[in-house]
């Protein structure tokens, strides 16, 4: 689980840098009057809900991939074997011939 917590908040770190520092560049780029604040106030919002979406795409991805690697290190090789089986089988396709 540590493996998992380091990767998330080093996802954030970085997403949160950046937008912070999009955020310094649009407030420096604007200049004064009402239109200008209101366009960095819009730049510092849309920021702020990158970084919320991105934090929370990386904490889902994190997520699915620990439960991915639970479930296959949970089931024996025996188990593993058999459930590719039943996936060919599914499949309908013909099974290879030997030879010999």
């Amino acid at each position: 689980m540590g493996e998992h917590r380091k990767g998330i908040a080093a996802a954030a770190a970085i997403i949160g840098t950046a937008a912070l520092a999009w955020a310094g560049w649009a407030l420096g780029a604007t200049g004064t009057g009402a239109k200008s604040v209101e366009n960095a106030v819009n730049l510092v919002s849309a920021a702020v809900g990158l970084v919320v979406g991105l934090a929370s795409l990386a904490v889902s991805w994190l997520g699915y991939r620990a439960d991915r690697r639970q479930h296959a290190s949970g089931l024996p090789l025996a188990g593993i074997v058999d459930e590719f089986a039943v996936a060919v089988r599914a499949s309908g396709r013909p099974r290879p011939v030997p030879d010999g």
